[in-house]
């Protein structure tokens, strides 16, 4: 939500817990279109600067950003990511991101996450380097933790004590990578919580992103959990 004067306008949704929804401010906005052939989307969207929090707003939901164990950003409010990504680190959660898009400060965002998986695009963006293992040795220079890149098709490669591992995607026939790096975030951070391996996170994530592009829509292709862990045990 995001109220210019603040949050006295803001009117709390029935039924919704911590959504809120104010009159007069679009929501985000996509419009995506699959490739039939390849399986590949484009994204067209918008999003209301509007959508933006106020300071005032934010600190007024901070106990509901820090309650938890694991904070998950996409870099969309830059300002505010940097701001709530310090409050999860004082309150002792772990961070992570997902980041597509390098823009001035962003340095400072990286440095307070503990799990930083990224595209290639942001590698390129970022490091100024269309070389994605140059990108990853230095986009690692300023994210300090955990540092992993999305590849797609080539699957996802870490960057750990120096060294680069790269975990091979798994064969699929694609109908639709709409959300794939989204289930792909998603599944790494349950592994996580499962106290797996670098590599068993890895894996899974790349069985649950490759698993979600064997069906259309984004939550259509959310895979089952026991689907995932078939297939992820198949890689090992």
């Amino acid at each position: 939500f995001q109220a210019e004067d603040g949050i006295r306008d803001v009117e709390r949704s029935r039924g919704l817990g911590d959504v809120y929804k104010r009159q007069g401010i679009r929501s985000h906005f996509s419009l995506i279109i699959v490739d039939q052939p390849t399986g590949s989307r484009t994204i067209l969207w918008d999003r209301d600067a509007n959508l933006r929090y106020t300071e005032e707003a934010l600190l007024s939901r901070r106990r509901q950003v820090t309650e938890g164990r694991l904070l998950h950003l996409d870099a969309h409010d830059l300002e505010n990511s940097i701001r709530i990504a310090g409050w999860a680190k004082q309150a002792g959660m772990l961070t992570v991101i997902d980041i597509d898009k390098s823009e001035e400060g962003v340095e400072r965002l990286l440095s307070r996450i503990d799990f930083a998986i990224v595209s290639l695009s942001f590698l390129e963006q970022f490091s100024g380097s269309d070389d994605w293992e140059m990108g990853l040795r230095r986009t690692a220079e300023v994210a300090r933790g955990f540092l992993a890149v999305t590849r797609g098709e080539e699957g996802a490669s870490v960057f750990r004590n120096g060294e680069i591992y790269t975990f091979p995607a798994c064969k699929i026939e694609p109908v639709d990578t709409t959300g794939a790096g989204d289930v792909f975030h998603g599944a790494f951070i349950y592994a996580l919580f499962r106290n797996y391996s670098v590599a068993n996170c890895m894996r899974f994530a790349n069985a649950a992103g490759a698993l979600s592009c064997t069906r259309l829509g984004a939550r259509g292709g959310i895979p089952e959990l026991d689907e995932v862990k078939a297939l992820a045990a198949k890689m090992t």
